[in-house]
């Protein structure tokens, strides 16, 4: 191996945790509507973390509108959900907002130009006990863009750049340890 090759094999033994069986409840494409100007959906979800790189130490949901983040770091850690049976389950309330407005963007002032729905996509992003994040970028269970804090560690650091939250521009997701849920939530006024 190549000592200064960063990526060779033997620097790295650590496996990226899975998140899979991504799902919003009753939502059946890539976008979930919600009428009426708020209401609630629960997001459902598996995580499967090496055995010896057990437990997660952090489970955090970005929902994509004002509210804070649902971040779950306990103490002792938790134990992975592979089981679809068992998924994570959390739930969450949208509110209509000009702000996630995609017609209110250049301006929330203007309502005329306001579409009268508002848009958030949600992220999920997952660290075991060894510091590997989820990786939406893996080649063969590696996340390519974690990198050693000095040559030679195994420590790694995690990606925790917020995504974007606007819907409508998956180029701006540059973070590569937050999972984008494949469903839109748009909220009609």
């Amino acid at each position: 191996n190549d000592p200064a090759d960063e990526l060779a094999p033997g620097d790295w033994c650590g496996v990226s945790p899975q998140i899979y069986n991504v799902s919003i409840q009753d939502a059946s494409g890539a976008e979930f509507e919600i009428s009426g100007g708020s209401g609630e959906i629960t997001l459902k979800f598996n995580v499967k973390v090496d055995e010896d790189q057990l437990p997660l130490r952090r489970l955090e949901i970005d929902w994509g509108d004002d509210q804070p983040s649902t971040i779950n770091t306990p103490r002792l850690g938790m134990r992975d959900k592979p089981d679809a049976q068992d998924p994570f389950s959390f739930p969450h309330v949208y509110q209509y907002n000009a702000v996630f407005d995609p017609g209110c963007k250049t301006d929330p002032t203007d309502t005329a130009s306001c579409r009268g729905y508002s848009e958030y996509k949600i992220h999920i992003l997952v660290k075991d006990n060894w510091g590997w994040c989820s990786c939406k970028n893996v080649s063969s269970g590696v996340c390519k863009i974690a990198s050693p804090i000095s040559p030679g560690s195994a420590e790694v650091v995690c990606d925790n750049q917020y995504p974007s939250p606007d819907p409508s521009s998956d180029e701006l997701d540059t973070s590569n340890s937050w999972i984008l849920v494949n469903t839109l939530i748009r909220v009609k006024k």
